[in-house]
């Protein structure tokens, strides 16, 4: 992740951003890497307790009582709603964190903990369009999970509620999955959202911290941030710096004296 690149690349990064920015910054995404790595814990307790009883169900072949009505077996999570707060919370808590990350960057008006709001009135000024374009891709999904946590946290004061069901009967006589939705939203599968938001958020902090880095850099060496195609997944360097050499003059070759 960023952590590794930064730490494997100490004097390319401290060219980039300058070594105080650099040190400081280094103890910030420590501290989003610990909070990411609560979201990872919390989401693969989340997706093994409902995997636990889907096996269990069909551990059973989905036999049924004596009456013939009703399953041996029926699925069900204990502690559910705990289990998705424990994982919401601090999905929300790396969103605010993330949101610091320009402060090493840049002086900002004031702190934000709202990823709209901090690239509309913070990030547009200094960002390349297809810097704000790529950021902005990250603001459906982050204002979901926002609404989905104070939905849950807040249910008697917000104008959402958070709405979670247990494994359940379905009209066509099948078992489903525990599902969430918000009021006047279709109900969606909790499983999976556990297994994409942690990745979401790390993509989500290493966009805004190499979008900063980029935008703000200095102007010599002329250097410009790549993605890297293929991916290491014993070192899963995502960014690349190199020489831009459009940037770069040379003189005009001059014919050699015979």
């Amino acid at each position: 992740g960023i952590l590794t690149v930064w730490f494997c690349n100490l004097w390319v990064a401290i060219v980039l951003i300058g070594l105080h920015t650099y040190v400081n910054s280094m103890f910030f995404l420590i501290r989003i890497k610990e909070i990411l790595l609560q979201v990872q814990s919390a989401a693969t307790a989340l997706k093994e307790a409902i995997t636990q009883q889907r096996d269990a169900l069909i551990a059973t072949d989905f036999r049924l009582l004596p009456n013939g009505r009703s399953l041996e077996y029926f699925p069900l999570v204990p502690d559910l709603n705990a289990k998705v707060l424990a994982f919401l919370n601090p999905s929300r808590r790396a969103i605010t964190e993330i949101c610091q990350i320009p402060n090493f960057f840049l002086k900002l008006t004031r702190q934000h903990s709202s990823l709209e709001h901090l690239l509309s009135k913070e990030l547009k000024p200094i960002m390349s369009t297809s810097q704000m374009a790529y950021m902005q891709d990250f603001l459906p999904a982050t204002k979901t999970l926002i609404e989905l946590r104070n939905g849950l946290e807040h249910g008697v004061t917000t104008s959402r509620k958070l709405h979670i069901q247990n494994f359940s009967h379905t009209p066509n006589n099948q078992v489903r999955g525990p599902i969430w939705f918000l009021d006047g939203d279709e109900a969606q599968d909790i499983q999976l959202h556990a297994e994409r938001v942690p990745e979401f958020l790390l993509c989500l902090a290493e966009a805004m911290f190499v979008a900063c880095a980029d935008a703000t850099r200095r102007e010599w060496p002329p250097l410009q941030l790549i993605t890297v195609k293929t991916i290491d997944e014993q070192c899963p360097i995502r960014y690349q710096l190199v020489l831009d050499h459009s940037c770069l003059k040379f003189p005009d070759s001059q014919p050699s004296n015979p």
